[in-house]
């Protein structure tokens, strides 16, 4: 009786062993995919988070509590970014270098806004003016635009778009600035072969009341001031198309206040400009150095990253020593320009002063 016990014991035995060693393998298996998790998780997580060194550091490493508010220059994490889209200001280089760090990091992704008509530049083969848009349109597009980049909890997401500015918490806001008749004269040229009348000079077109109204020269020079306005009641022109002192003065009030993060002069974006994006808001503006060295490299070659040539360096109407536009040809036409943009100009210099003073504040720590 006792061998035939041993007997049938020994396959319960059997069996029970088999089972302990698949319950150790799959414990061990379960180890192994658990482990293969944390690994891709930490990579993903390192790869959304990690803020690389900013060359010259100039920011600390401090949370802020308002996104939009340089306070001690402490980086900030927004699930939003607006970029105001100022045209002919360099607003497509940006962009490009925004979509582009979105494609290699995954950190966010890069959405188009539609355009609102008053905040886009010369189109060429439109004339001008265009209908101004009804009180009603303007309200129902600010409504959507700012159901359109409420934060998403799942995603960072940058929009950037023509339109004018709109205030949504925990949205960042950036922009550009260029100088306003260097600017006005790249639209301008920009638009010459449809353009809306025979004029072949900038001054000349604006010294021209017909000419100067039919292209819309005065929305054109004031649109620093009608985007960082906004959509509010005080924003828009007066009968000469040109920005009114209450768009000015809520633009300037926006600018010093906590509705918008930086605007940054266009001469400055390749610079400090870019590195100061890139301390403040990393997780959008954060680049590896082998990057920047080939976006600089592309910088130095006619055509841009997406094939488009830039605009010629020897164009006729541009300073050959400079490469800066030249605005007219005498005195008459100057003043012509100047009376155009004289509201914008007020903005452009407020904004470039306000970026120098944030700038030197962060280095400063």
């Amino acid at each position: 009786r006792g061998s035939r016990d041993i007997a049938l014991a020994a396959p319960v035995a059997a069996e029970t062993e088999a089972r302990r060693h698949d319950r150790r393998g799959g414990v061990w298996w379960g180890l192994c995919v658990v482990a293969g998790a944390a690994g891709v998780g930490l990579v993903v997580w390192r790869r959304q988070w990690a803020v690389v060194a900013v060359q010259g550091t100039l920011a600390s490493r401090r949370h802020t509590s308002g996104v939009n508010e340089v306070g001690q220059c402490g980086w900030r994490d927004p699930k939003s970014l607006l970029v105001l889209r100022t045209p002919k200001a360099g607003s497509t280089s940006l962009t490009n270098r925004l979509e582009s760090i979105a494609r290699s990091t995954r950190r966010f992704r890069a959405v188009d806004l539609p355009e609102w008509p008053q905040a886009v530049g010369p189109i060429p083969g439109l004339p001008f003016p265009r209908r101004d848009p009804t009180p009603a349109a303007t309200r129902a597009f600010r409504f959507r635009l700012e159901a359109a980049i409420a934060p998403d909890r799942r995603q960072r997401r940058a929009y950037s778009g023509h339109v004018f500015l709109v205030s949504v918490g925990g949205v960042a806001v950036v922009g550009l600035a260029r100088e306003p008749r260097q600017r006005l004269a790249s639209g301008f040229y920009y638009a010459r072969r449809h353009a809306a009348s025979t004029a072949e000079r900038l001054g000349e077109c604006a010294a021209n009341q017909t000419c100067a109204s039919r292209n819309d020269l005065g929305r054109l020079c004031s649109l620093h001031a009608l985007l960082f306005c906004g959509y509010h009641d005080d924003c828009g022109l007066g009968t000469d198309r040109v920005a009114t002192d209450r768009t000015v003065d809520r633009a300037i009030a926006n600018l010093n206040s906590s509705a918008i993060l930086l605007v940054v002069p266009t001469r400055r974006l390749d610079d400090d400009g870019a590195s100061l994006l890139a301390a403040l808001l990393p997780a959008f503006f954060q680049e590896p150095p082998a990057r920047r060295r080939r976006l600089q490299q592309q910088r130095e070659t006619p055509y841009d990253r997406t094939g488009q040539r830039r605009s010629p360096e020897n164009h006729p109407a541009k300073d050959p020593a400079t490469g800066a536009w030249r605005i007219a040809d005498d005195d008459i036409q100057a003043h012509a320009v100047d009376r155009l943009c004289r509201q914008d100009s007020r903005v452009y210099d407020f904004a470039v002063s306000l970026f120098e003073a944030k700038l030197a504040r962060c280095r400063a720590l």
